[in-house]
């Protein structure tokens, strides 16, 4: 054996030794870690309801629920899994020693004997190899206990984190809610005004009444050089329609390797589709949207298991968009079950006493009268 290979077989066994060490400890440290944090999420996410709800968010009552679901199973399940956990850290010592004295009588035989070490190493390679496919099964053994949990835990913090976000934006904005208007969702978004990459760039609000897109950024304004240009801050609602008015909703993706969000939208008053690139999943928003309109994400609200006395009534019809453009037409789109409210009351124009007979769709609170053009507020 050369010079080289004696030190390539040293550099081997060196591996193995490092391989083994690296098994044991990141084993019990991983799952050591998940408990940690299955324990420090249960309170923090319970915060941060609590904080949310200071602010006025009353949704996610079903997300709530089950955070609650999921502290009560892991208090049934957490001695358990610290027993089993505390079982795999003996026995992984027990292993590791044998492992450990294997790599140490393989050091010893390379010393005296490299040649009859290199013929050992295979056997004590595999020994290695065995040791690593049964703490990865003991570990998957384990996390079977509560990997049910920490999924459940990890997709409430990511609803909350992003109505977290909706809030602080909320707050920063020029979006003012109107009495009995709640925030359900907020995304980063672009309306693409061509149809391809260019428009204003701000954020999509959804509430309980309205869909509105703020826009929020810095544009140039003038040129002076190539390095050299001169700024403005635009911020200002571009648009705030009722979410009664939206129409059909379609969502898609665009290019390849990096894909953008694409939510295409229109409404009941206007012709034409608008197009938003989004930062978050469109699929997603549309089918928050669907269930904004429907009226299904009031199964989601706080006490949403009662109804109270003197409820506005409500009726779903189907809505289409007032002016299908080709598209629309191409793709029969299906629209939007839209929610109507039946007016409680006879509602009369007060500037010449008509009678206000058209539905009230989700989230009006005002309309122009269609005989003299006085604002009628409901």
């Amino acid at each position: 054996m050369s010079s080289e290979e004696r030190d390539q077989l040293s550099r081997k066994i060196s591996d193995l030794t490092s391989q083994a060490s690296r098994i044991q400890s990141e084993t019990l440290r991983e799952l050591s870690q998940d408990i940690s944090s299955i324990n420090t999420n249960l309170d923090s996410l319970a915060a941060k309801f609590r904080n949310l709800r200071s602010k006025g968010y009353v949704y996610g009552a079903v997300s709530e629920k089950q955070l609650q679901d999921f502290k009560e199973r892991w208090t049934e399940r957490k001695r358990n899994v610290e027993e089993q956990l505390n079982s795999i850290s003996r026995e992984l010592r027990y292993k590791y020693d044998d492992v450990e004295r294997e790599i140490r009588d393989l050091r010893d035989l390379f010393d005296s004997n490299y040649r009859d070490a290199e013929s050992r190493y295979s056997f004590v390679e595999q020994t290695v190899n065995n040791f690593s496919r049964y703490v990865d099964a003991e570990e998957d053994r384990v996390e079977a206990l509560y990997k049910d949990i920490e999924q459940g835990i990890e997709k409430i913090k990511k609803e909350l984190d992003e109505i977290e976000w909706a809030f602080n934006e909320l707050a920063k904005s020029s979006v003012k809610l109107h009495q009995g208007e709640e925030l359900i969702f907020a995304c980063k978004g672009q309306h693409l005004e061509d149809r391809k990459k260019q428009g204003p760039k701000g954020t999509i609000f959804l509430t309980s009444n309205r869909f509105l897109f703020e826009q929020n950024e810095d544009i140039v304004v003038s040129r002076t050089l190539i390095f050299f240009t001169k700024k403005e801050h635009i911020q200002k609602i571009v648009i705030d329609k009722p979410i009664g008015a939206l129409g059909s909703i379609k969502d898609t993706e665009q290019g390849w390797l990096f894909k953008a969000e694409l939510l295409d939208v229109s409404f009941r008053d206007q012709a034409g589709d608008m197009l938003f690139k989004l930062d978050k999943d469109s699929t997603m928003i549309k089918e928050l949207i669907r269930r904004i309109v429907e009226g299904h994400i009031d199964t989601e609200r706080i006490g949403s298991g009662s109804t109270g006395a003197g409820a506005v009534k409500e009726t779903v019809t189907p809505v289409a968009p007032a002016v299908p453009t080709n598209n629309q037409i191409a793709e029969s789109q299906p629209p939007v079950q839209q929610v109507e409210r039946l007016a409680p009351r006879e509602i009369r124009c007060p500037g010449c006493g008509a009678v206000y007979d058209k539905p009230l769709l989700k989230g009006m609170t005002s309309d122009e009268c269609p005989y003299c053009s006085t604002t009628i507020r409901f």
